[in-house]
């Protein structure tokens, strides 16, 4: 949040927050896919073509929603997405946000 504000972001408006979890196979992905769906999110899921994902985790699940950015927002979400790596055996990696909405 403090990095987007020193690069001129005006936070009070809301923009595409896209979480990152990675899971060990395609059914537990799919499995965080439908419980994130349920709560409103966006979601994509593919094989992990990254070199920073996980050997064991190669699934990865983004989740996104458009809301503004504020410690609220981010704590509440990020609570929601470690819940849900932990449930079905995944890790979150995080989320980032564009400076501009």
């Amino acid at each position: 949040m403090l990095q987007l504000q020193q690069n001129g972001a005006d936070i009070t408006k809301p923009r595409e927050i896209p979480h990152y979890l990675y899971f060990p196979s395609e059914d537990v992905a799919r499995n965080a896919v439908d419980e994130l769906s349920k709560s409103g999110y966006e979601t994509s899921e593919k094989l992990s073509k990254q070199s920073t994902a996980d050997a064991a985790k190669p699934w990865v699940v983004i989740g996104r929603e458009e809301t503004v950015v504020n410690e609220k927002t981010i704590a509440a979400m990020r609570m929601q997405f470690t819940e849900i790596a932990h449930r079905y055996h995944g890790g979150y990696d995080g989320w980032e946000a564009a400076v501009t909405p």
